[in-house]
């Protein structure tokens, strides 16, 4: 079995296919989830940002909140919607390899266009790893793509 960075290497598009949901290739997911934190807090740092410390943890947070709710949001709209479950591991490590652009959070016109991006792969990640054709995989999309909007709102109300 090869590496999950050697996949992604190898064969960058093609790598959600290839995901077997076992606990050590999640393991490598979350340490890719750390590589986006840490080179997301190198560029905010570059861009003047707060403290070193202050900027990982709020990366840190900012990243792991992404990716459960992502990874959930895909995987209750797989169980509810089509009545199929997927291993939890597999759709959390897709999810966070789908987040590599968000590496470019910081920077201001890329950021835009990295969330932009991540929230294009959605459709992939639902194309590739519940193999859905074309037209489910873009209403499903759209469906967590409300997901995550409802839940942004109202963490943003609960905590702001």
């Amino acid at each position: 079995m090869a590496s999950l960075y050697s996949k992604l290497v190898r064969r960058p598009l093609g790598v959600l296919e290839e995901l077997e949901g076992g606990v050590a290739e999640w393991l490598q997911g979350v340490g890719l989830l750390l590589v986006i934190v840490v080179l997301n807090t190198a560029l905010s740092l570059l861009a003047g940002a707060k403290t070193p410390v202050e900027e990982f943890l709020e990366a840190l947070q900012a990243a792991v909140s992404f990716s459960v709710l992502l990874a959930a949001s895909v995987w209750v709209v797989l169980a509810l919607v089509l009545g199929r479950t997927e291993s939890p591991l597999k759709i959390h490590a897709a999810s966070i390899i789908i987040m590599l652009p968000l590496i470019l959070g910081p920077v201001p016109v890329m950021g835009l266009i990295a969330v932009l991006v991540t929230f294009g792969l959605i459709y992939v990640l639902l194309h590739q790893i519940a193999r859905l054709s074309r037209g489910q995989a873009a209403g499903l999309m759209l469906l967590v793509w409300a997901i995550i909007a409802v839940v942004a709102v109202a963490y943003a109300r609960l905590w702001a």
